[in-house]
């Protein structure tokens, strides 16, 4: 089998799903230290959400990646979170992949790496990831097999995903009904993200702490509740909220600060209270091994579309296994991430997570979306990885080359 065609294939529609997908106004942002630059973040170039429509309501434009064959056989994905991976897909990983044997997921997948050595972090990876699921599809396909079969079978039926908030403001009347119709359908517990950091100094730790005492109230006791912080803290400001909301019971705080800086994760591991979590924008087992070797993290969140792709993703499970940490999968394929946790340790990767809103945009074009089913998800079963998209939702498509 080889590779004859490599594109990427634009859908377009109007969107019915949740409206307030990737608000930026509910989210605390790394540039807020600089005032032209509040709420300014990377989300405002997320692809995947909705936007206005000038005909009223709102449109949804998303690209799925198109792996072909000359077996007739097409490995597909998506969508795609960030306009620079449809732009590496064309210019990078097309002129790498053209005329392989798709079969050669190993091979393919360190090619494609040892090629961007330049960039083993960004779009760049983030573009190998998606292309290194393509080939497992194909692969599915070939053998007429769902992914979770080749990644060793199943060990459970469905794994627990609790509810992320990303997107809802923080607006009791709109949060707090949520957060109670999922906990009681079976989500485990909750994230909430901070809306506040070091700039709002302890006026936003004051507010922060109100917002997470309605939650806490609001849901049943046994539920947890974790804290997104998107980046954005650092050593000082997160062991002062970590004081100010411990007796919340809060499960865990999540990349508290910048990414590369290891150092501070691994004092506020040493220091802090409350368990502390990280990795969704680290790649490849060899940045994991070196948190894992400094003892960074308490839990290792890799995102599969991100980080290097599916079989990178199994080696980081496995790594953190080996140090007895745990990972909470970083979630923008629930599809991907269903099969990876069907066939995956439970003691070492208890839980992922549902976007409520994100992921409902990012699953509208899929034939067979993954949601939650009584707090748990389960992997499509079908053949393949399951990002075929469902043609009666396209309005109308281009091809991009």
């Amino acid at each position: 089998m080889k590779i004859t065609n490599i594109y990427v294939r634009r859908l377009k529609s109007k969107y019915t799903g949740p409206v307030e997908a990737y608000s930026d106004t509910c989210i605390v942002n790394a540039t807020d230290i600089y005032p032209d630059f509040v709420r300014h973040s990377a989300a405002s170039r997320v692809a995947i959400t909705p936007v206005p429509n000038p005909e009223g309501g709102l449109k949804i434009v998303q690209d799925f990646l198109y792996v072909e064959t000359d077996e007739g056989i097409t490995g597909v994905v998506g969508p795609i979170t960030f306009p620079g991976i449809t732009y590496y897909l064309l210019n990078h990983v097309k002129h790498t992949l053209m005329g392989q044997d798709p079969m050669r997921i190993e091979y393919l997948h360190d090619i494609m790496y040892r090629i961007g050595l330049d960039q083993t972090a960004g779009d760049l990876t983030r573009a190998v990831s998606h292309a290194e699921i393509a080939l497992w599809d194909i692969k599915c396909k070939k053998l007429g097999v769902p992914l979770y079969e080749l990644l060793g079978g199943k060990v459970r039926d469905g794994a627990p995903e609790y509810t992320n908030t990303a997107g809802l403001p923080h607006d009791d009347n709109i949060l707090l009904p949520v957060l109670k119709e999922h906990t009681e359908a079976g989500s485990p517990g909750v994230k909430i993200y901070s809306k506040y950091g070091p700039v709002q100094g302890r006026e936003g730790i004051k507010k922060t702490c109100e917002t997470l005492e309605k939650v806490r109230a609001c849901i049943e006791p046994d539920k947890f509740i974790a804290v997104e912080a998107v980046c954005c803290w650092d050593y000082e400001y997160t062991m002062e909220l970590a004081k100010a909301i411990e007796h919340l019971n809060i499960a865990w705080l999540e990349e508290p600060c910048l990414p590369d800086r290891m150092d501070e994760y691994a004092r506020l591991k040493r220091d802090c209270p409350i368990a502390i979590s990280g990795g969704e924008h680290d790649t490849s087992r060899w940045k994991f091994r070196q948190m894992l070797e400094m003892d960074a993290c308490d839990i290792y969140q890799p995102e599969p579309a991100w980080g290097g792709g599916i079989t990178e993703t199994m080696s980081i499970i496995n790594l953190v296994g080996a140090f007895n940490r745990k990972v909470y999968l970083h979630q923008c394929i629930p599809n991907v991430n269903a099969h990876i946790m069907a066939a995956t340790n439970p003691a070492v990767v208890p839980m992922t997570e549902y976007l409520l809103t994100i992921n409902e945009a990012s699953q509208y074009f899929l034939q067979y979306p993954s949601r939650p089913q009584n707090g748990k998800i389960y992997p499509p079963e079908v053949v393949g990885v399951g990002c075929d998209v469902d043609e009666s939702k396209v309005e109308n498509s281009e091809i991009v080359e």
